[in-house]
């Protein structure tokens, strides 16, 4: 050791960090807010159609239904 520095050895030393923030990349940059957007309108579309047939087929009572009860032939 006698007063004199080792050699520095450059492989054994680590990566420098990167400078700047990471990119994100493109797929998610613009992908995912456009298939969050169809989820969102399919979801929508969904339970407005189910809704649409639950109304075209309920069972339509007549007024003397609702007065005396449904008389049903089997």
């Amino acid at each position: 050791m006698n007063g004199e520095a080792r050699e520095i050895d450059l492989s054994k030393l680590p990566a420098l960090p990167r400078r700047g923030p990471k990119e994100k990349p493109k797929a998610l940059t613009i992908g995912l807010p456009v298939i969050l957007s169809f989820v969102i309108v399919a979801t929508f579309a969904g339970v407005g159609f189910a809704a649409h047939r639950k109304v075209k087929f309920a069972e339509v009572f007549e007024d003397w239904e609702l007065e005396y009860g449904m008389h049903r032939f089997a």
